[in-house]
């Protein structure tokens, strides 16, 4: 298991590594070829069938949790009960997409009226339904990663994630040559999907031995199950609401142009976001493993700070970097948008994302304990007020107006609001967990960035300028972070790695 959670940890980031490239090198072309009007529509569509897929309502997760509970008591026919309970709801909840899907294609043209027009809402409808049939076949591979992460057979779950991006990419690549528009994004979903599922249906019937028992249907087990992802599913929504609630709002308000200067911003969101949700995946098992022996607050917050500073390690330079260098990154990535309009973008929506991204452990103490309702409830209000805000600032700023409304929901809610939660009924002591999180890390960070600025001064333009000037501002980075920014345990890792490629290398 400590191998497959360390071959885990390293495709997850394999895999960011990938998707960073394709960000970079393809993301631009695919950009360019559809242009800002199909780009937008592409987006806008995109962002709108995600709040049909909130209908997943968190099984995925939940199943996973329930697998580990049943693990723990080696009790294999209830572990085949619930995983067909599941495969069984997520049929129920795929037809009922499909449907409201399709329900949905009746009213485009009079909901994105500034967008969809008459000669393209029958495009967009097609676009639409396609999507909805693979956001579909998408729920099957939820229930299937939920069962894979259970085993922590992270190495397979990786590494077919891996393969499916390089694999959407080639699809994609090959589609766009035919001349169809956002079409080939949407086949190529699609098809990639459908074959993920098949590979996911095998791997899990034969290696995991999983068998789907549907002669037996457990009251008491559906209604825990439920209980459990109800909640998860509400803060689903919450994340949703932050992650498309813009794009779908210039889409109502705004026009196409503007929802696709968004979605370069987004595009970068996502990919810091990537670089985010590793450590909760991976953690689940051991902070599951803490919260179930009955751990002291103390010793439940160490756990999560250990953690959780190995994914500061890895945000923290990003973050500042950009910070630094991200408007001449922006303006050789995207040379069709304008740079500082996207460079503020990003900033108000990434910002507020570090810091949560670094609390996924303390999430995963909340779903071990079975705690996300009260979360769930207070950011479901601040969501609603996230869609006020946003709606109203658009009509005033109609390029920052919506990310200026996802910045303080985020920061109020995401931020503020739900470490106070986690201080006083989680069982986290939050204080203590900032103090060793930030511990090394922050000082060497600002310096880092103060001295970034002064990196920044070479006048030297270009993707060699800007190539250049990051590898100046890594190497200081790293400088900093070995002198000030490790703590003991980091440090002998950090050793052993060294040691390791000594040996290797002396071997060969």
């Amino acid at each position: 298991m400590r191998n497959q959670r360390g071959i885990g940890f390293i495709l997850s980031y394999v895999s960011i590594f990938i998707s960073s490239i394709v960000g970079v090198a393809f993301t631009p072309y695919m950009i360019s070829t559809l242009g800002p009007i199909e780009y937008g529509l592409y987006q806008l569509l995109h962002a709108t069938i995600g709040y049909v897929a909130l209908l997943d309502f968190g099984l995925g997760s939940t199943l996973t949790r329930f697998i580990l509970k049943y693990k723990v008591q080696n009790d294999k026919e209830n572990i085949d009960i619930i995983t067909t309970m599941c495969i069984r709801i997520y049929g129920i909840i795929a037809a009922i997409v499909m449907a409201i899907v399709f329900f949905m294609s009746f009213f485009l043209d009079s909901f994105f009226k500034e967008s969809i027009t008459a000669e393209n809402e029958e495009y967009a409808i097609k676009l639409l339904l396609i999507m909805g049939a693979t956001t579909s076949i998408s729920l099957l591979s939820h229930a299937l990663s939920g069962i894979q992460n259970a085993y922590e057979k992270y190495a397979v779950t990786k590494g077919i994630y891996i393969f499916k991006q390089l694999f959407r990419v080639f699809v994609i690549f090959f589609l766009l040559q035919l001349n169809i528009g956002a079409m080939a994004i949407v086949i190529a979903d699609f098809f990639v999907t459908v074959t993920l599922a098949v590979i996911d249906v095998i791997y899990c019937k034969v290696a995991l031995k999983s068998k789907l028992i549907f002669g037996k249907w457990k009251k008491d087990m559906f209604k825990s199950l439920f209980s459990f992802s109800f909640f998860v599913f509400l803060q689903i929504i919450v994340t949703h609401i932050n992650i498309g609630l813009d794009r779908v709002v210039l889409g109502r308000f705004g026009t196409l142009e503007l929802v696709a200067l968004y979605g370069v911003a987004f595009q970068l969101y996502s990919l810091f976001n990537s670089f985010g949700g590793v450590i909760i995946g991976i953690t689940l098992p051991r902070i599951s493993e803490v919260v179930f022996n009955n751990s002291t607050v103390d010793v439940t917050t160490d756990s999560c700070a250990h953690y959780s500073r190995y994914q500061l390690h890895i945000l923290a330079p990003l973050i500042g970097g950009f910070i630094v260098f991200g408007k001449h990154f922006i303006s050789l990535w995207a040379p069709d948008y304008n740079s500082t309009h996207v460079y503020i973008i990003a900033l108000l929506i990434v910002v507020p994302q570090i810091l949560e991204s670094t609390e996924g452990t303390i999430f995963n103490v909340m779903k071990a304990k079975n705690m996300q309702a009260t979360r769930s409830v207070l950011l479901i209000c601040v969501a609603i007020f996230h869609i006020i805000l946003s709606s109203v600032l658009v009509r005033y700023m109609p390029v920052y107006g919506t990310a200026i409304g996802t910045f303080v929901s985020f920061v109020l809610g995401n931020n503020i609001l739900s470490n106070i939660y986690y201080h006083k009924k989680v069982g986290v002591n939050i204080f203590r967990y900032f103090k060793k999180l930030f511990k090394g890390i922050g000082l060497a960070w600002i310096i880092s960035v103060l001295l970034g600025f002064v990196i920044n001064l070479i006048p030297l333009g270009g993707w060699f300028g800007f190539i250049l000037k990051g590898v100046i501002y890594v190497t200081e980075y790293a400088v900093l972070i070995l002198l000030m920014g490790i703590n003991d345990n980091e440090k002998t890792l950090v050793k052993k790695l060294i040691e390791k490629i000594r040996r290797k290398s002396y071997v060969g």
